[in-house]
């Protein structure tokens, strides 16, 4: 139709005309790619919405289980320090507690936490990081991320540094059954403070152990999840969400 009435005014050598026809062709042109790019950008951010949601899931999934795993970490060191102090002690208590006896015998042991972030992996593996928009979201994942793979070898260094205590001395632990009150048996472990005190070899394994599970619970544990709370308070903050995380202006200070 358009190109009908064009070909019409050249003939009739209708200049205004064609003029006209052109500036509408074009406004057309130009008005469709508008709307091509309108609908593409609310496409996008449909898009990044829903990736932030999934990264908002991932990270409750973590706070879950790193919650549940830092009181335990942090009680075990408190104990293992105790055991430490009676160890070295120029004035030692009369015995080791039961408590503190079984944390220094876990002293070597200590699992990954856990610190999978699959959106954000999925991301990177296709290429598709530019999704997300936000670019304090984007860098604190990869920021969170490079640290995350960091925090596990050194995490897996520190594990396999570690000397398990009952299996290369035994002769300092008594190992019994004990039944508890809801009838369900448990091992009791006793220390024998002073045959410990005496062993030298024994001593230097029980600091080594002491050095290894303070690194794993300030930096592998702690330090992470300071920095997955700082990436939780971007997406909560990007969402619109109310967070009890690090607000944005205290996440851009250094640790």
């Amino acid at each position: 139709m358009i190109l009908s009435r064009i070909s019409r005014a050249l003939k009739d050598q209708n200049w205004l005309a064609v003029g006209i026809e052109f500036v509408i062709v074009i406004l057309g042109v130009v008005i469709g790619f508008q709307i091509s790019n309108w609908n593409q950008v609310q496409s996008d951010r449909r898009g990044e919405t829903e990736l932030l949601r999934r990264l908002h899931n991932d990270l409750l999934v973590l706070d879950e289980g790193r919650d549940q795993l830092s009181p335990l970490y942090a009680n075990l060191l408190d104990r293992v320090l105790t055991a430490r102090r009676a160890l070295l002690s120029e004035t030692p208590p009369p015995g080791l507690e039961t408590q503190i006896c079984a944390g220094l015998a876990a002293s070597h042991d200590f699992d990954q936490p856990p610190d999978s972030l699959p959106t954000i992996e999925e991301l990177i593996a296709t290429g598709r990081m530019d999704l997300i928009r936000d670019n304090v979201v984007r860098e604190q994942a990869l920021s969170t991320l490079q640290l995350r793979d960091f925090a596990r070898s050194v995490r897996q260094n520190l594990f396999e540094a570690q000397v398990s205590l009952m299996s290369a001395h035994p002769e300092h632990f008594t190992l019994s059954l004990e039944t508890r009150p809801d009838g369900r048996e448990s091992v009791r472990i006793e220390c024998d403070l002073d045959s410990m005190r005496a062993d030298p070899a024994f001593l230097a394994d029980t600091v080594l152990n002491t050095r290894g599970l303070t690194d794993f619970v300030s930096f592998p544990l702690s330090f992470v999840d300071t920095h997955l709370d700082r990436l939780h308070a971007e997406v909560d903050e990007a969402l619109g969400l109310e967070t009890g995380h690090p607000a944005r202006s205290e996440a851009e200070t250094p640790s």
